[in-house]
């Protein structure tokens, strides 16, 4: 009777300790925030492309355009950004065509007074594609 409570009161200690010492961590997930910060904001053009893109980028819109050509515009833009990095994360809901109902995107990397974008994924109603390169060429202030 005695070795059936120690082996009990010995395997609860037991559990507890492994539950104790294995703990999971989740990841954490990126956090969208309103209001572009002013590190990107602003009107940013092609130097020395024949199209003349341009890509305008407000606290909460960012429109991509060329002198010929659809614009690409989107409207309740949020951004995510880590700390330390130059990649800035935007996602908007497109304008033109969808009534906001297309998710556009963008992959903004600022290096100095210069920066790249991509477009790296679009979702239409659940339905998505990506993209995976950067436009050939950087936009200036």
């Amino acid at each position: 009777m005695k070795k059936t409570g120690l082996v009990a009161v010995t395997a609860a200690v037991l559990m507890g300790t492994f539950a104790t010492f294995s703990t999971t961590e989740t990841a954490q997930a990126a956090t969208w925030h309103k209001n572009v910060p002013s590190a990107i904001r602003g009107t940013w053009k092609e130097k020395g492309g024949d199209l003349n893109y341009k890509f305008k980028i407000t606290s909460s819109t960012f429109k991509l355009s060329a002198r010929l050509g659809d614009p690409q515009t989107a409207n309740k833009v949020m951004y995510h950004h880590s700390k330390g990095s130059s990649y800035y994360y935007l996602r908007g809901h497109e304008t033109a065509y969808t009534s906001g109902r297309e998710l556009l995107y963008y992959k903004v990397k600022k290096t100095g007074n210069h920066i790249k974008i991509l477009n790296y994924l679009t979702s239409l109603d659940g339905s998505s594609y990506k993209s995976s390169r950067y436009m050939p060429f950087s936009f200036y202030k």
